[in-house]
This record gives structure tokens, C-alpha cells and sequence, in this order.
């Protein structure tokens, strides 16, 4: 009997809406630190920033392997095969927390390393080496935080997200505003401050999933048990890694050409970084909602392929398109009448809000391309053409570079006309996604998820 996906716009808002609120929540942990430091000074803004880069480079690598877990889990509850996800669950979790120790160790090091030679403000360098000290020792957290984060995605129990990120934030703003400026009683650390708040608000999160899973999830029904979460799987293992693999690689070299484009900007002098560093928190925030609809869009489409009914996909995909758009450009219409009022946020010097307005414009245009696009991108990954997402972003990425490299070394120009290849990259991203839709090619690169 083929089992029914909910393909409607009301399923779109309700699996995005509690994500939305989730993302908003946990991005405030980014937005308070740049708001906090951003009033410390823009060395320690720039520091931090360039530190929290690097950080969420190596961070792809856990989400990348997390959004393995997701399609093969949404795989499987789609095909009425809930009681093997608690399995599929506990490996990811043995897998990503290994590598999360290991990439505390080994980035500890490596950050120092990183920050002294290629930073050319030494003033910058020892402000991000400060932060990274610290931050480094969530890897493990997030890791685990993103695993979890993927069985309630895969198994459509989004509203947990918001109940978790509120949490999170709870804390990384309590803690911030304490150990930043020294307030409640605690130390003032300043650019460390930032960084050990947002460590703890991580493990926090951590808490509460585990809380949440023992008291509201039927551990029964997903198979969640010792022998499921602890026993080694050899050929689920590999699946998994076969199926993140490009993955990983997509997320990693997207967010790595992202941290060595604001290298770049950092060699063009101080005030550009911190103008680069405060667009790109007002960036990261103006996505949520497209990064809200896309972790839809991979949990409906792969429960589409899960139940055997990915001819429904390009009807789906045209709804949460128009979704998608029509809510971007309402939130652009607004931020752009009235730039000044919230670039305030970050930064309270109107010489500096002056200066970002021009990119604000430009990256405005980026993300409506973007809220089409992403829609596209995010189903192609679903379908289990992991490779395909791959390799479209390597071709993007390689425009993207070589674009950027000429713009700041070449004719060293502004940074608004720097962020420009953020809209060029956008544009092939989703030119390339909806081809690769149009034109069915998944059933040449699905890898066989559901047993």
C-alpha cells in the first residue's frame, strides 16, 4: 500500500515554522557575539569573526555527515521503517562524536598556526587566536547537537528545534552579556568571554535533547535502545559515509572558499573587515528563512522517495518555491527601507553603519536568487544524488574564487562590489539544481538507503 506524503503549503509551514524559530534562536548566538564585540572595537570584531569562519569550516564536516543521517532517517520514515531509525541514529552518533574529539585536537594547533601567518594585522591575528582557544572545544557538542538535530528533522518533529535553540540562546546571551563586560558577578574576558559562552550554550543544547528523547520521544517506535545506539554497524557505517561523503565535501568547500574570501577582505584593511564581519552576520540572519524552508523541502523530498513517489516533486518544489521568493522579498522590501535601524544592531558608530548599506544592498539581491535556488539545491541532495550537489557546488565555487581574487587583488574594489559574487554564485547554483530537476537525473546516482 503506497503511503501518503503531505505535499500541501500548510506541511511546508508547519515542518519550517518551528525550524525558523530555531534558527533565529541559535543565530542569535552569532548576532549577540558580533553585537556585543562589535562595541568592544573592530579588532576584536574582525578577530572573532575571522575565528568563527574557521570554525564553522570545520563544522561543515559534522552537518555534512548529519544531512547524511537526515535523508537516510527521512529515507526510512518515509518507507514506513521507523522502528531502524533509532540504529541509524546511534551510528551517526558514535561516528560524528569520534570525529568531533578528533577535530578538537588536531584544530587546537591549527588555528594558532592559521591566524599567525596568514592574518596580515597581527592586532586581528592575536583577537581571533584568543577566540579560537576556547571555541575550538565545542566541536563534540555541535556534532552530537546536529546528529540530533537530523533525527527530528527526518522524522518531521520539528518544534523541538525551537524549544532546544531557545535554550541555547538563554544561555549564550546570559553568559555573554556576563563574561564579556563583566557583569552578574563574572569576570570580564572580553573576546574569550564570547567564546566560552557560546561553548556552553552548545552543550546546554546537548541537555536538552537528551531530556527531550527520554521523556516525549516513543523511544519504541524509532527502535532507540543500548544494543541500537551502541552496537558498530560495519555496512550501515559505510552507507552513511558513501552517502555524506559529497556531502561533507559540498558543505566544506562552500564555507571554506566563504572564510577565504573574507581573508581576502581582511588584507584590504581593518575597517573592510569589520564592515564584511557585520554584513555577514546581518547575511547569516536574512537566510533563516530560506535555510528554514529548505530543511523542509529535504524532509518532505525524502519522504517522497522513501514511499516511491518522486513524480510529486516538481509540483512540490514549484510550492515551496513561491514560498520561498514571496517571503524574501517581504523581508528585503522592509531591511532595505530601513537599513540604517537594523544594521544598528551590530554596531552603534553611524560612520560604520554608513559603510555597510552598499553591501547590505548587494547581498539583498543574492538572497532572493537564493530563496529560489535553495529549494532546487536542497532536493537534489534529497534524492540522494549526493554527488550531483557536489559537483554543482565545485563548478560554482571555482566562478566564485576567481572571481573574488580578481576583484580584491586585481582592482582591489569596495566591499559591496566585492560581495557581488555572491549573486553570480547563487545564480549557478540554482540555474544548475533546477536543470538537474527538470530533467529527472537522479535515478542514475540514488544511493539505496531503506532496507
Amino acid at each position: 500500500m503506497e503511503r501518503s506524503v503531505n505535499l500541501s503549503a500548510r506541511e511546508i509551514f508547519r515542518l519550517s515554522g518551528p525550524v525558523m524559530i530555531s534558527f533565529v534562536a541559535h543565530n542569535l548566538i552569532g548576532v549577540v557575539d558580533t553585537a556585543f564585540l562589535g562595541r568592544l572595537g573592530e579588532v576584536q570584531l574582525g578577530g572573532a569573526s575571522m575565528a568563527s569562519l574557521v570554525y564553522f569550516c570545520i563544522y561543515t564536516i559534522g552537518f555534512g555527515l548529519a544531512s547524511g543521517t537526515q535523508i537516510i532517517i527521512g529515507h526510512r520514515y518515509g518507507a514506513g521503517k521507523k522502528e531502524t531509525i533509532g540504529h541509524v541514529l546511534g551510528q551517526s552518533l558514535i561516528l560524528l562524536c569520534g570525529i568531533g574529539v578528533l577535530m578538537t585536537l588536531l584544530g587546537f594547533p591549527f588555528g594558532r598556526w592559521l591566524f599567525a601567518n596568514l592574518l596580515s594585522s597581527q592586532a586581528v591575528a592575536s583577537s581571533a587566536t584568543m577566540y579560537w582557544e576556547y571555541r575550538s572545544l565545542g566541536f563534540v557538542f555541535a556534532f552530537a547537537s546536529s546528529t540530533f538535530r537530523s533525527f527530528f528533522v527526518g522524522t518531521s518533529d520539528t518544534k523541538v528545534l525551537t524549544y532546544n535553540s531557545i535554550v541555547m540562546s538563554i544561555v549564550n546571551i546570559t553568559l555573554d552579556y556576563g563574561l564579556i563586560f563583566g557583569n552578574l558577578g563574572l569576570p570580564a574576558l572580553g573576546v574569550k568571554g564570547a567564546a566560552i559562552a557560546s561553548v556552553f550554550a552548545e552543550v546546554s543544547g546537548i541537555l536538552f535533547y537528551i531530556l527531550y528523547m527520554g521523556r516525549k520521544v516513543d523511544l519504541r517506535l524509532y527502535g532507540i535502545d543500548r544494543i541500537s545506539l551502541f552496537t558498530w554497524d560495519t555496512g550501515l557505517i559505510k552507507t552513511l559515509i558513501q552517502l555524506s561523503g559529497y556531502l561533507v565535501l559540498q558543505a566544506l568547500l562552500s564555507q571554506s572558499v566563504w572564510t577565504v574570501f573574507f581573508f581576502m577582505i581582511e588584507s584590504l584593511g581593518e575597517r573592510e573587515l569589520a564592515v564584511a564581519s557585520i554584513v555577514r552576520s546581518f547575511y547569516v540572519l536574512l537566510f533563516i528563512p530560506i535555510n528554514s524552508y529548505s530543511t523542509a523541502v529535504r524532509s518532505t523530498v525524502s519522504h517522497i522517495f522513501g514511499a516511491g513517489q518522486s513524480e510529486k516533486i516538481h509540483s512540490y518544489l514549484r510550492t515551496a518555491l513561491k514560498i520561498s521568493c514571496l517571503t524574501m522579498l517581504g523581508i528585503l522590501l522592509v531591511v532595505n527601507t530601513f537599513p540604517s535601524f537594523f544594521l544598528n544592531i551590530f554596531t552603534n558608530r553611524a560612520d560604520l553603519i554608513q559603510a555597510c548599506i552598499p553591501s547590505l544592498r548587494v547581498i539583498s539581491l543574492a538572497l532572493l536568487i537564493s530563496s529560489a535556488g535553495a529549494m532546487y539545491f536542497s532536493a537534489v541532495g534529497s534524492t540522494g544524488a549526493t554527488k550531483v550537489v557536489f559537483l554543482i557546488e565545485l563548478f560554482s565555487i571555482v566562478f566564485y574564487i576567481s572571481l573574488a581574487a580578481v576583484m580584491v587583488y586585481l582592482f582591489q574594489a569596495p566591499v559591496h562590489l566585492c560581495f557581488s559574487v555572491e549573486v553570480w554564485y547563487y545564480a549557478l547554483i540554482a540555474l544548475l539544481s533546477i536543470r538537474f530537476v527538470q530533467k529527472e537525473h537522479w535515478t542514475k546516482y540514488t544511493i539505496h538507503t531503506v532496507e
